[in-house]
C-alpha cells in the first residue's frame, strides 16, 4: 500500500468518525446508538499447542484442552488467521473432541 493510499484511507476513517448520527441513519436506514472505538491494538502473544507441516504440504494445527473452555472457538479463529498470515496457507485445524462446543474452518 502506498503512502498516498494510507493517507486517503486514514482520512476516510477519520471522516467516518465525524459523520453526524442523523446522516448515518439516512445512509443505512438504522439509528446509531453508539459510536465504537475503531482501534484494535495488538499486544498479545498467542502460542499454539502444535503446528506442523504434513507430507502433502498441509499445515496441521492441534489444540488440546484439559477442561471445557468456552473461548476455544474464538481462539481457533484467531489461530486460523494468524497461521494463514504467517505461513500463507489455510491450516487443517483439530481440537480436543471431548469439548462440547466446536468450531471448524474447513478448506
Amino acid at each position: 500500500m502506498s503512502n498516498d493510499s494510507f493517507k486517503y484511507d486514514r482520512t476516510i476513517r477519520e471522516l467516518m468518525q465525524a459523520i453526524p448520527v442523523k446522516f448515518t441513519e439516512i445512509l443505512t436506514g438504522m439509528r446509531i446508538t453508539e459510536i465504537l472505538d475503531t482501534t484494535f491494538p495488538k499486544v498479545d502473544e498467542r502460542v499454539a499447542d502444535f503446528i506442523g507441516r504434513l507430507e502433502d504440504g498441509t499445515i496441521l494445527h492441534i489444540e488440546l484442552q484439559s477442561q471445557h473452555d468456552h473461548s476455544l472457538p474464538e481462539r481457533m479463529i484467531d489461530y486460523f488467521l494468524r497461521i494463514k498470515a504467517k505461513y500463507g496457507q489455510i491450516p487443517l485445524q483439530m481440537e480436543d473432541v471431548r469439548m462440547k462446543s466446536t468450531f471448524r474452518l474447513d478448506h
